[in-house]
């Protein structure tokens, strides 16, 4: 029996206060971004702090981190979770390519736009960051609409048994032209030190997290420019099997439509001389479950093997840290781009 899509989407809603990627196996992984506080409305609003969230069909590596959430809540096998898991993806992923729209209760919505790409759309009142949970959109009202007419005083009443005190004040914030002025300008000031400190504590908050993050990682990536890439030894033995790696059954994706061949950068698991050796490892690789979608591009005289491939350094580089984290076997494996 599959899980709930309402379960699902609870789940995806607390993985996604606590990192900044899940998978969904077979499909894509949803992923985060730290958003800092943002006048709009010309100056009058400001917004808190959030995190923006959108779908990548591309990140099919899967970090395990939904299965394992439902295996604990429901107190079942983690085997178990897993086919629950599959069944599930396996119909979302259906829906979509009948081109149905994919509720997600209190989460969002997900679909496929007509250039067939995922489109995600995050509910309304759906909040990522628990730091700005319960904080509204603030008002913020311009000086020119403060109201500057002096205060008056009245004559107090005379007190019966004391004597009669002539009021000496009349009006008070009865200024010059200058003293104005210079108020105005003062409030000018302090309201914009005001936004200057907000706006620093929400870099500050930024820098803290990806200062944790940071010492967490295990592994640190080094890549080179585009143009200088470092070429892989040819390697004439076969390596030994990778280490099994679950991957839910591969998906159908939707025809893309055709255009100009563009570059993208690939995760390269190895080079061959030999284009059999190559053919070989990569089936090996995909009987293994470390990738569905492997290919072998020709370049420079080898055969190398692409487990994944993307659009961006950045996205190819998080993907390589999160690879090489599954086993050691993989230390070697570099980002290129063809």
């Amino acid at each position: 029996m599959a899980v709930s899509l309402f379960k699902i989407s609870t789940i995806l809603v607390e993985l996604l206060r606590e990192h900044n990627r899940v998978s969904l196996p077979g499909i894509g992984a949803f992923k985060t971004e730290y958003k800092p506080a943002t006048l709009i409305k010309n100056g009058k609003s400001l917004l808190p702090p959030s995190k923006v969230i959108e779908f990548r069909e591309e990140e099919l590596w899967n970090d395990g981190l939904l299965e394992a959430r439902v295996a604990a809540k429901e107190c079942i096998p983690l085997d178990e979770a897993k086919q629950q898991i599959t069944q599930l993806t396996t119909d979302i992923q259906t829906a979509l390519d009948e081109g149905k729209r994919v509720e997600l209760p209190d989460f969002g919505t997900l679909r496929i736009t007509a250039d067939g790409d995922y489109l995600f759309e995050k509910d309304d009142d759906l909040n990522l960051l628990p730091e700005s949970i319960g904080l509204d959109e603030l008002s913020i009202t311009p000086l020119s609409e403060v109201s500057t007419n002096p205060i008056t005083i009245q004559n107090p009443e005379p007190v019966s048994g004391a004597p009669i005190i002539k009021p000496i004040i009349s009006t008070i914030n009865k200024e010059e032209p200058e003293d104005m002025e210079s108020s105005k300008t003062n409030r000018y000031i302090i309201i914009v030190v005001a936004i200057i400190l907000l706006a620093a504590a929400g870099f500050a908050l930024y820098m803290v997290y990806n200062h944790y993050r940071s010492q967490s990682s295990e592994t640190i990536v080094q890549t080179t420019p585009e143009d200088d890439y470092p070429q892989a030894p040819v390697v004439d033995t076969t390596p030994q099997q990778a280490a099994t790696v679950y991957t839910p059954p591969e998906v159908k994706k939707p025809a893309r439509h055709s255009g100009a061949k563009r570059q993208y950068y690939h995760v390269i698991l190895g080079a061959y001389s030999d284009e059999a050796t190559a053919e070989s490892v990569m089936i090996e690789q995909k009987n293994a479950g470390v990738c569905d979608r492997c290919e072998i591009i020709r370049s420079g005289g080898q055969y190398k093997i692409s487990a994944y491939r993307y659009k961006s350094r950045r996205e190819a580089t998080e993907m390589l840290d999160g690879f090489k984290r599954t086993d050691v076997e993989y230390l070697n494996a570099w980002v290129e781009r063809f």
